[in-house]
């Protein structure tokens, strides 16, 4: 939710402790073993799957090689990659890649989100030996990652697309399978850019074309609607050409082409598509020219125009907006000046400005706006000088300076700050890599 994005309750419920294959064949092999409790830094098994395409860069991890979570105080010295797409928060998981591209994540695992092949645990609850509240190292040569509501996505420097988590019937992964996987897999070539939401999923290749899978009951696919109730998409269907960007939040969808244009579509409760017309879900309608980068919260909405103007559009009852009036606004609103990064979480936002300042407003209950209180503000607030990225979740947040330090902050009930423990934090926290 880039962001971006993203947010419902988890759907499924496994039974903890279950091991999934989930590979290239036509089924996979669900091993059931049982689930032993461990200490504060659990230690899971894996193996090595190396892509076929090429071994030599691209390495998953699968069972039969341990994988320990070390202290977050401890580090080797490597930094996180300074990178937008580098950083990324799910509804309460996390991922990061370093500097020299390896992929970590951290937090909830329920679904397999994690992607270290291990799923199950109490939902919105830690549970230690299947949740992680200390960064995993999943994969290597990353080159960008995006999180939705319980499902994960990663882009290797071979423009690899590979997704892992919760399949919600065949809505999340792409890969047209309907359970969980619980490792990488891959589901694209040639890809430039891509998006998961909460039930849905979007990536552009090389050549501009724009795919997209998932649940459609609000047109979030982008396909028309043609049943009260319609069948998921399960596979990536072709739905726009000359396209530069996609994201997808919580039940709508975006995209940017080549000329600049702001494309939305899907739910529009709240007004978060952001043209006041009322077109149906499943119309893909202009919003906006001039626009460089858009984000897509819940049901808020936010886009930065080539002069560095950030707009807003969708819900306001929290503040989210960054206007004081708690009124929704049902078309794009001015909110800053000299912005060059956007991301929203579930009802919060963030922004970066020109001199690396980072602003945070909107909801503030668990801590996620990062200023040492838990009062919502409707106006920005500068939290951390020399910002390079950042990343929202459903109520937590992370950024990572110039010099590649991570810091996260607000609710951490299934360690997704990645600290090493589970208690929330209302101002930033460093994370650091592990050193294995």
């Amino acid at each position: 939710m880039e962001v971006k994005r993203i947010f419902k309750s988890v759907l499924l419920i496994l039974t903890a402790g279950i091991l999934v294959s989930c590979g290239s064949g036509n089924s996979r092999e669900i091993i059931e073993e049982e689930t032993t409790k461990r200490s504060a830094r659990p230690i899971t098994t894996a193996k090595n799957k190396t892509s076929e395409k090429n071994a030599e860069t691209t390495t998953v991890l699968e069972s039969e090689k341990e994988i320990e979570e070390i202290d977050s105080s401890t580090t080797n010295g490597i930094k996180w990659s300074v990178s937008q797409e580098s950083l990324s928060l799910g509804y309460n998981h996390s991922a990061a890649i370093s500097e020299n591209g390896d992929l970590y994540t951290w937090g909830e695992n329920h679904n397999g989100e994690l992607g270290n092949g291990i799923s199950g645990g109490t939902i919105y609850k830690y549970d230690e030996g299947i949740d992680s509240s200390l960064p995993l190292k999943i994969m290597d040569n990353a080159k960008s990652v995006n999180l939705g509501t319980s499902a994960s996505a990663a882009l290797t420097q071979d423009s690899e697309l590979y997704t892992w988590g919760a399949g919600l019937t065949g809505m999340l992964l792409g890969s047209g399978k309907s359970e969980d996987c619980l490792f990488p897999e891959k589901i694209m070539d040639n890809v430039i850019n891509f998006s998961l939401g909460s039930n849905a999923g979007g990536a552009i290749t090389q050549d501009g074309i724009l795919y997209t899978w998932g649940e459609n009951k609000n047109g979030e696919v982008g396909t028309k609607i043609v049943a009260l109730i319609p069948s998921p998409n399960v596979l990536p269907v072709e739905i726009m050409n000359n396209v530069s960007w996609v994201d997808i939040g919580g039940s709508h969808a975006s995209a940017i082409t080549y000329d600049g244009s702001l494309y939305l579509w899907g739910d529009d409760m709240y007004g978060q598509i952001g043209d006041s017309e009322g077109n149906a879900y499943d119309t893909r309608t202009k919003i906006m020219d001039n626009v460089v980068s858009v984000s897509l919260g819940t049901y808020h909405s936010a886009a930065i125009t080539d002069d560095g103007s950030l707009y807003m559009w969708g819900n306001n009852f929290n503040g989210q907006l960054g206007i004081e009036t708690p009124m929704m606004s049902l078309t794009p609103i001015k909110v800053l000046d000299d912005v060059i990064s956007i991301s929203l979480g579930g009802v919060h936002s963030g922004a970066i400005t020109e001199d690396g300042a980072l602003y945070m407003w909107g909801d503030n209950s668990h801590g996620q706006l990062g200023n040492g209180t838990n009062e919502n503000s409707p106006v920005p607030i500068k939290i951390l000088d020399n910002v390079a990225s950042v990343s929202l979740g459903k109520d937590f947040s992370a950024a990572i300076t110039k010099d590649g330090d991570l810091y996260t902050w607000g609710n951490n009930e299934s360690g997704q700050l990645g600290i090493g423990t589970t208690e929330s934090s209302n101002v930033p926290v460093k994370v650091n890599i592990p050193e294995i």
